[in-house]
């Protein structure tokens, strides 16, 4: 097995209901020790409402990470964004990511799922 360890994280780390948001994904791939070095690549999924592109509804897309040396991680940030009419509720992000070896060839697959929450708009009114 090639991956060893893929982290996603999101900052800010929720999102607000009832208006539009912006949100980054922070993509993390660490590989195991061994000789070899990996080009990365991740197909992303984001449940609707969420986009990949900020004017249109985009929910699938794959991003170029890099060359990933043995024993050394990656990191990639991604724009995910919303639409004003969101809900109050969690939506799924999957994380599909693939290592290429020195052929071309898949040497392997790992697919990673995560839940951003949605928080109700707080109130101003007193």
């Amino acid at each position: 097995m090639a991956i060893s360890n893929v982290i996603l994280e999101f900052e800010p780390k929720s999102l607000t209901g009832s208006r539009k948001n912006e949100i980054t994904m922070r993509l993390r791939v660490s590989a195991p020790s061994g000789g070899n070095h990996y080009w990365c690549e991740c197909d992303i999924t984001a449940n609707a409402p969420l986009s990949l592109a900020h004017d249109k509804d985009l929910h699938t897309g794959r991003t170029r990470v890099g060359i990933i040396s043995p024993v050394k991680s990656i990191e990639k940030q991604v724009k995910l964004y919303t639409n004003p009419a969101i809900r109050a509720m969690d939506y799924m992000v999957s994380v599909t990511t693939y290592l290429y070896d020195e052929d071309g060839a898949i040497a392997d697959r790992h697919d990673t799922s995560t839940v951003i929450k949605c928080e109700p708009p707080i109130s101003t009114q007193a």
